[in-house]
């Protein structure tokens, strides 16, 4: 297998375990509490930089063409829905985690993870036009609860991901 099929395999793969943990969904309250965030974690950690991207930017595409790979469906329409944000942020994180968990380790997780939650608040602030009064429950419904399972989802990439890739061909 040429060195560009195996790519383009990695990026398919890890678009389709992006959206299997899609649907690995606890109910919460204002939004699920799903584990696509971490795919795009091990996506960063495992494929090349631009692979690992490319994987999270064809999962969007995938799901906002009407595939129902999001938590909640799919469909253009779904760039209105709360929990779109996060999803939007999805390659950042991916690109993000590539450049920085070898650097930093667990912090070079757990920093994009965070931005990804401040990034999904200020979309749905954004989209619903929230009050500046209103803004720090937002933060507070919409990110804070979310930091310690994000920190979780970020140790397990992180150890999982490192795992994996000391018995993988990947290099980046």
């Amino acid at each position: 297998m040429t060195e560009r099929t195996q790519t383009l395999v990695h990026i398919a793969l890890m678009t389709a375990i992006t959206a299997a943990l899609s649907f690995v969904r606890i109910p919460f309250f204002p939004v699920p509490f799903t584990l696509q965030t971490l795919a795009a974690m091990l996506a960063g950690i495992l494929l090349k930089r631009w692979a690992g991207v490319s994987s999270q930017v064809l999962y969007l595409l995938l799901g906002l063409s009407g595939l129902p790979l999001f938590s909640q469906g799919g469909g253009i329409a779904y760039i209105f829905n709360p929990t779109f944000g996060y999803l939007l942020f999805l390659p950042a994180l991916t690109l993000l985690v590539s450049m920085f968990h070898n650097k930093f380790k667990v912090a070079g997780i757990v920093v994009p993870a965070i931005m990804l939650l401040a990034f999904g608040a200020f979309y749905y602030i954004a989209l619903f036009r929230i009050p500046f009064a209103e803004i720090g429950k937002t933060l507070l419904g919409f990110m804070v609860v979310f930091i310690p399972a994000e920190l979780l989802k970020a140790f397990c990439a992180y150890f999982v991901g490192v795992k994996i890739k000391s018995r993988l061909i990947i290099q980046k």
